[in-house]
């Protein structure tokens, strides 16, 4: 995923200070092109949760720290593969993500496996994109909270 010229986004996040200094004072901007391009439609991103997103990186340690979270993913692929032979995680993972979010499931669910999970259940949500959360809050809630346990005895 780090390759994928459809999220050119993490290898420009993972230079260090330069996005800092491109992006600070620009975040409603910035961001805001991740919401229209990103979203199955752009409107339920409302200008009051952009507001809100733009502000809570307004501070120049907040917008740092977002960076770094990507700065992050090299080392995190490494260990990764480091550990995947290893013991398995056997800790159950869900996975949401919108039907509409140009990269698709299975290559994460493919990356989580190698990477040693071995109980990953996907779930797609209809007519959203990536921000699942803002755009189909009510299918995230359902998908949420059912009882994930009975596809295993099925």
């Amino acid at each position: 995923m780090l390759r994928n010229p459809q999220i050119f986004h993490f290898a420009f996040h993972a230079v260090p200070h330069l996005p800092e200094l491109l992006v600070q004072g620009h975040q409603s901007a910035y961001f805001g092109m991740f919401y229209d391009v990103l979203s199955a439609d752009p409107a339920r991103l409302t200008p009051a949760r952009r507001a809100s997103y733009a502000s809570a990186y307004s501070d120049e340690a907040a917008l740092g720290a977002g960076f770094d979270w990507y700065r992050a993913m090299t080392d995190d692929a490494k260990l990764n593969a480091e550990t995947a032979d290893g013991p398995a995680c056997e800790t159950p993972l869900l996975y949401v993500r919108g039907d509409r979010d140009p990269t698709g499931v299975e290559p994460y669910l493919r990356g989580f496996r190698a990477a040693g999970v071995r109980d990953v259940e996907a779930v797609v949500i209809p007519d959203c994109g990536h921000f699942v959360g803002d755009e189909q809050p009510a299918a995230l809630w359902s998908a949420l909270s059912r009882d994930h346990r009975q596809r295993k005895a099925a």
